[in-house]
């Protein structure tokens, strides 16, 4: 069964005591709903390669600031939530990558603070940070270094589409052997929205025992591999006891 929201709802109404069956739109419907729709919100904060997907972004000459919209991702993309992978960004045409500095504060200590000041010299960008909804690259490109170079190439994360009309009906981008973690989770909001004073307790076990198994999951398990797992998940089967 592919997971949908609309797939969801009855798992996720049996475990609360709603009604599996009820009518779309009505009272109890909407609730399932938003239960479902804050869990997928939620785990969208974790970067899985179900959401992985590839930007480019072609450069001009004395500017080092891109917004995101339209100059890094489509404009449509935009409808999602979407994270850059600030260790992907490399010229085109090449292995090299530029640094990633946590903050336009950190460039600007390693740039000196005029950088990117009108009148300052072009040159060969080697980091970039994000700013404003924009990613920023430094020292600010000259044509030279663009015609060699552009454009960059990188990677991104992409949540769900949850704008369309036929959203709940829509396969999700997820791995399907996500959604018994997507259920406990849409519980967790359930129980919140009852004011059951366990939901935060029930929260730090999804955190520390559902996620835990959607870090280790591999989508694409070759015979006799292990199975991968974060060094700090040793419970999880597959985990580097070492």
């Amino acid at each position: 069964m592919p997971c949908t929201i609309n797939n969801g709802k009855p798992y996720v109404a049996e475990q609360a005591h709603k009604n599996p069956d009820a009518a779309a739109d009505t009272e109890t419907d909407v609730t399932l709903r938003r239960w479902i729709l804050r869990a997928i919100r939620f785990m969208q904060r974790y970067d899985f390669e179900c959401w992985r997907e590839q930007w480019s972004c072609t450069l001009t000459a004395g500017t080092y600031q891109y917004a995101y919209t339209d100059t890094v991702w489509a404009g449509a993309a935009l409808t999602r939530p979407l994270r850059i992978d600030g260790n992907s960004i490399r010229l085109n045409a090449s292995d090299e990558m530029l640094e990633w500095l946590p903050s336009i504060q950190r460039m600007d200590e390693r740039l000196g603070g005029a950088w990117k000041d009108s009148g300052t010299a072009n040159g060969s960008p080697s980091v970039a940070t994000e700013m404003s909804q924009g990613l920023i690259i430094g020292v600010k490109p000259s044509q030279a270094f663009i015609d060699a170079n552009s454009p960059l190439r990188g990677y991104y994360y992409r949540g769900e589409d949850l704008s369309s009309a036929s959203y709940q009906t829509t396969n999700l981008a997820m791995y399907d052997d996500f959604e018994e973690h997507l259920i406990n989770l849409a519980l967790v909001f359930a129980m919140q929205q009852t004011d059951d004073s366990e939901y935060r307790t029930m929260l730090q076990y999804w955190l520390q025992h559902d996620l835990v198994e959607m870090r280790g999951y591999d989508h694409v398990p070759v015979d006799d591999e292990p199975i991968p797992a974060p060094s700090w998940a040793a419970y999880v089967d597959g985990a580097d006891d070492t």
